[in-house]
C-alpha cells in the first residue's frame, strides 16, 4: 500500500506541476496574442486610413473636374451667344449696306 499511496501523492504533485506549467504557458500565449492582434489592428487601421485619404483625394479631383466641365459649358454657351450675335450683326451690316446703296441708286435715278 505504501507504493500505491506514494504514487497517489506523486500524482497530485505532478498534476500541480502540469497545471502550473499550463498556467505559465497560457498567459505567455495570451500576452503574445494581444501584441500580434494589436499590431495587426494597427496595420489594418493604417491601411484603412490610407484608403480613406485616397478616396478623399479622388472625391476632390472629381469635384474639380465637375466644376471645370460646368465652367467650360458656360463658356461655350457664352461664346455661342457672342458669335451668334456677331454673325447676325455681320449679316445685318451687309444687308444695311445693300439697302443704303439701293436707296442711293434709287435717289440718283429719280434725280435724273
Amino acid at each position: 500500500m505504501n507504493g500505491v499511496s506514494m504514487s497517489k501523492k506523486d500524482n497530485p504533485a505532478a498534476e500541480q506541476e502540469q497545471v502550473v506549467e499550463q498556467e505559465t504557458v497560457e498567459p505567455t500565449a495570451e500576452e503574445s496574442a494581444p501584441e500580434v492582434t494589436v499590431e495587426s489592428l494597427q496595420l489594418e487601421l493604417q491601411a484603412a486610413l490610407e484608403q480613406v485619404e485616397n478616396q478623399k483625394e479622388d472625391v476632390i479631383r472629381a469635384q474639380a473636374e465637375v466644376q471645370n466641365i460646368r465652367r467650360r459649358a458656360e463658356l461655350d454657351v457664352s461664346k455661342a451667344h457672342k458669335f451668334g450675335q456677331e454673325k447676325l450683326i455681320t449679316e445685318l451690316l451687309g444687308l444695311v449696306d445693300n439697302l443704303e446703296r439701293a436707296i442711293t441708286a434709287s435717289k440718283a435715278e429719280n434725280a435724273t
